[in-house]
């Protein structure tokens, strides 16, 4: 069995994380795999986590796609890889973790 983290629901994919590798799934597949229990939830979800969904829910495209660019040049750095030509300064990516 293993551990899976949604990391983004799109408008057509949810994209899912495991050990060193992504997961895209349609919604369709992923309801199917709940549905047959293939997919479960090993922890209810926060108070945190539930705020987050509303503050997505409420942005705009433009939010989102912000929030995307910087999370995509924040990723190898979050998983210990930092990248030797990020196109912004080491501190905006300090800052950008911060807020992470």
């Amino acid at each position: 069995m293993k551990n899976l983290s949604v990391i983004q629901i799109g408008d057509t994919k949810i994209v899912l994380q495991g050990e060193n590798q992504l997961i895209g799934l349609s919604h369709t597949d992923f309801d199917a795999l709940i549905a047959r229990k293939e997919i479960t939830c090993i922890q209810a979800q926060s108070v945190k986590s539930k705020e987050i969904w509303e503050q997505l829910k409420c942005a705009s495209p433009e939010d989102l796609a912000v929030a995307n660019y910087r999370s995509k040049i924040i990723e190898p750095y979050l998983h210990g890889y930092p990248s030797t030509n990020s196109p912004v300064s080491e501190r905006t990516i300090r800052r950008w973790k911060v807020k992470y």
